[in-house]
């Protein structure tokens, strides 16, 4: 079931709701002549998790909780929270190790951001940058916030059926019953097993030469094109991540962990910073292929199953147009 017009309000309040609150000199990351064009004229400022105030950071925890009792927007019997994890998980195959992946999470994370903002979170999105917290993951001050590990914690092997026993207890989904799982209904706890990404030796310290400094530099600052900057960031420090956390972070059913939104914000930041590197010819390179392998084009369509409207990937190549309007500091 598809609901046009509230969506639409969706998309077009986290442009309205970031312009209204943060102040209008802030720096672009877009090129001078696509902002000139843009209805974009107040970026919201995207800051890192830590450095937000205790009492955002309160307020972002209630927005997620509020979350919650709002309806599907997607006509789920669940939760609006919950049509986040179920689209993610019926959309995987097109929307990973693909060309869409970055735009696609782009726009999906602006969507996010205009639900908490209608739950009363009235700051931009944060992110988390996990470069501060490599080779120390489990003592991250970004996790523990967020309830910290799982009950037990260890690693599951992708290869058995995870027992779902790592219960999550304290942080913003502590006692929360959560629907889907990896593609079915599977009613769980929020569950986390920090480990080192693969639970061999060959991954020391939780995966953490994936999204050291090192690599993250290797990474915006080597890729020529599009294509190689998007296939070495999703392979390399957005999967060590997933891994790394483990648990709900895993499976397709990944934002299922409020961790999910912050780690994506910050794949974008690096994507925002990769564009802003190479200058305004870099807001159109784009490339790669299709789930069937044909060529991908800026004109290939966004699927969001009703959450949001589906968007061609040009309207989203860049951070502040007509449909998103923000920055990172």
């Amino acid at each position: 079931m598809h609901f046009a017009t509230p969506i639409l309000a969706l998309a077009s309040l986290a442009s309205t709701a970031n312009a209204a609150v943060v102040p209008a000199h802030l720096g672009s990351l877009a090129s001078k002549d696509n902002q000139a064009q843009s209805a974009c004229t107040s970026p919201a400022k995207r800051q890192e998790w830590r450095s937000l105030s205790s009492e955002t950071r309160a307020e972002y925890m209630g927005a997620v909780k509020c979350l919650f009792t709002k309806p599907s927007r997607i006509g789920l019997k669940t939760s609006l929270y919950e049509d986040f994890p179920y689209i993610h998980s019926k959309l995987n195959t097109e929307i990973h190790f693909v060309a869409q992946f970055l735009p696609w999470h782009r726009l999906f994370l602006n969507m996010y951001e205009a639900a908490l903002h209608e739950c009363g979170y009235a700051s931009p999105m944060p992110y988390w940058d996990w470069t501060q917290d490599a080779g120390a993951l489990p003592a991250s001050a970004v996790v523990q916030e967020f309830g910290g590990n799982g009950a037990g914690g260890g690693w599951s092997s992708p290869a058995r059926p995870n027992p779902l026993t790592s219960c999550v207890t304290a942080g913003p989904l502590a006692g929360t019953t959560l629907t889907y799982y990896a593609g079915a209904e599977r009613a769980h706890c929020l569950n986390r097993q920090l480990n080192n990404g693969t639970g061999g030796a060959k991954e020391a310290l939780w995966g953490a030469a994936d999204y050291a400094p090192a690599n993250i530099a290797r990474i915006v600052d080597g890729s020529p094109d599009f294509a190689t900057f998007a296939d070495r960031l999703e392979n390399g420090p957005h999967g060590a991540i997933h891994n790394a956390v483990g648990g709900d972070l895993v499976p397709s059913s990944s934002p299922n962990d409020p961790l999910f939104m912050l780690h994506h914000a910050q794949v974008d930041r690096l994507w925002a910073r990769w564009q802003q590197a190479g200058g305004a010819a870099r807001d159109a390179d784009f490339g790669g292929k299709r789930l069937d392998k044909s060529p991908a084009t800026l004109q290939d369509v966004l699927p969001y199953m009703g959450l949001g409207p589906d968007m061609a990937i040009d309207k989203v190549m860049t951070t502040q147009n007509d449909v998103l309007c923000y920055t990172y500091v």
